[in-house]
Order: C-alpha cells, then sequence, then structure tokens
C-alpha cells in the first residue's frame, strides 16, 4: 500500500508560504534541509538517504530486532492479560500459545514479523506519522512535497515505513511537529 500526503499550508504558526519559500531557497543554496529546532526535545525522528527518498525513523534506524523475550515477558511488557482462564483461551486465540510455553523464548518469524509491523524505529515512526493532521492527501505521483507511507515491499512482508520526498519535505515536517507543540526534532541519522 503506498499513499502520499502533503503538508497543510496555513496562515498560523510556521507554515506558511514564506517559510516554504525561505525552506526552498535554505536547501537549494546549502543542499541541506531547513530544520528549526524545537524548545524542547523528547523524540528525534532520523533521516537516511535511501534511494530517490529519504527513510524516516524514530529514534536511530535498525534493521534487525533485539533478542526475542519470552512469551510471558512479551504479555507483560504489552499488557496482555494472561493468567485467569478467559486470559488463556484469548491468548490462545490470538497467540496460539499455551501457558506452560509461556517462558519459551518467542519464535523468531512471530518476533521478526512483530518488529516489521510494530516495533521498529521505522514503524514508530509510521505509526506516529499516521496519526498526525500533515495535510490533505495528494494523488498526483509527482506531487512535492510529500510524505510516502509504505506497507510492505512485496507479497508475505509485513514491514512498515515511511519516506519524505526531498528535503522540503523534511523542513516542511519538522515546522508541523512546532506547530503542533510536539517535542520532536527532525535529524539527518
Amino acid at each position: 500500500m503506498l499513499n502520499r500526503r502533503g503538508f497543510l499550508l496555513s496562515a498560523v504558526g510556521l507554515l506558511t508560504s514564506s517559510f516554504v519559500s525561505h525552506a526552498e531557497a535554505f536547501n537549494r543554496q546549502t543542499g541541506r534541509p531547513l530544520l528549526i529546532a524545537p524548545r524542547r526535545i523528547d523524540h528525534r525522528i532520523y533521516w537516511y538517504e535511501n534511494g530517490d527518498d529519504l527513510l524516516l525513523s524514530l529514534g536511530p534506524y535498525e534493521l534487525a530486532p533485539p533478542r526475542p523475550p519470552t512469551w510471558r515477558e512479551f504479555f507483560v511488557s504489552q499488557d496482555v492479560r494472561h493468567n485467569n482462564p478467559t486470559d488463556l483461551a484469548l491468548v490462545w486465540e490470538a497467540y496460539g500459545v499455551e501457558p506452560a510455553n509461556y517462558d519459551n523464548q518467542i519464535d523468531g518469524q512471530f518476533w521478526q514479523d512483530y518488529f516489521d509491523t510494530t516495533d521498529s524505529p521505522t514503524a514508530r515512526a509510521y505509526k506516529l506519522l499516521q496519526t498526525l493532521d500533515l495535510g490533505p492527501t495528494l494523488s498526483e505521483a509527482g506531487a512535492q512535497p510529500h510524505v510516502i507511507f509504505h506497507e510492505g515491499a512485496f507479497t508475505g512482508d509485513n514491514s512498515r515505513w515511511v519516506n519524505a520526498g526531498d528535503h522540503l519535505a523534511l523542513s516542511l515536517l519538522q515546522a508541523r511537529f512546532i506547530d503542533l507543540s510536539l517535542p520532536i526534532a527532525v535529524t539527518r541519522g
């Protein structure tokens, strides 16, 4: 699934046509995005060169998941109730795991899929940006600036990631974070 979203330009906050012109000029002169630092930074969206696009990652990019936990550790970390008879049936239905196997390490394929769809830095960036009002959907393939949401590169691939189309998109993304009072800095990875 591919979805391009444009940025909303408003007369309030940083996202004005004047800012866009300034960001475009800055990019032409320096070859870098114009990134205004927010007052407070609690999180960082890192950007990485990715062919023609810029890969976005909430936190430093990681390709491989950490060591798999046990099922019990996973259930506790995800607030999955797993101790009473009703919970046992729900856990079996959702995960196919019986109580006797709760202390076994999660199998590699489940853990990789979970990482790719939910817990990787790129999946977390996808989830965060999907929840924000970045502006209207752009249906034209070449519309700029844009962010591009991806779900799976091929059949059976569950990974999720988002790309910024160019440096101007990064500049506008940072400005939008500031407009939304989000303590997130866009940083080169």
